[in-house]
């Protein structure tokens, strides 16, 4: 429900970014209903109260990896489908944050980014311990669920398609270097295999 809620602030912000072809130029995509940024408008507009405890924004997988770890990362291949990562410069776009939620410092809330082949962290003492496990326990960055799978079926190269139809029905395709798309068909997501 929360994705067709979300449809009217997408098409809104689209618009106050300059449209389809300017969300291509600062994001290298154009934003989609089920992507984290409306959620957190939905979030302020229909729970304002927790919209403002907001201490972190963090997928859930981030999410996981914090409370094992107890660092605040964000995969960068995962970070693409936020509605506020530039996908062809690599990093939060903080001027579309703003535009998302100015009221939140984007400094503050958003994760350290890392690539997929970087760690989250090691996991922490105490729960080590309580999880019997070793203190050198090293966590994964984990990645998007499309992109993953897209790596488990061997997609890591020029050349090889993978359609999945999950939650979202996504085509994926490796690309070395950033795609630069002239429309909204195209997401340009950063690979969790690096590319």
């Amino acid at each position: 429900m929360i994705f067709t809620e979300t449809s009217a602030y997408n098409a809104a912000l689209v618009e106050r970014l300059g449209g389809e072809a300017c969300c291509l130029e600062r994001l290298g995509l154009v934003l989609q209903t089920g992507y984290a940024a409306f959620k957190l408008v939905w979030l302020r507009n229909s729970q304002p109260k927790a919209h403002w405890r907001i201490d972190s924004l963090l997928l859930p997988h981030d999410y996981l990896n914090f409370w094992l770890t107890g660092e605040r990362t964000a995969e960068v291949g995962d970070a693409s489908g936020t509605g506020y990562f530039d996908t062809r410069k690599r990093r939060w776009c903080e001027e579309v944050f703003a535009e998302i939620a100015p009221e939140l410092d984007s400094k503050r809330v958003l994760p350290r980014l890392i690539e997929a082949h970087q760690p989250a962290g090691t996991v922490c003492p105490l729960l080590a311990r309580e999880l019997w496990l070793a203190d050198c326990v090293v966590v994964s960055s984990g990645g998007g669920y499309n992109m993953l799978g897209a790596i488990g079926t061997g997609n890591i190269t020029p050349g090889l398609i993978t359609m999945s139809l999950g939650t979202s029905g996504t085509v994926c395709a490796h690309s070395d270097s950033p795609v630069i798309a002239d429309n909204a068909t195209v997401e340009n997501f950063f690979a969790s295999s690096g590319g």
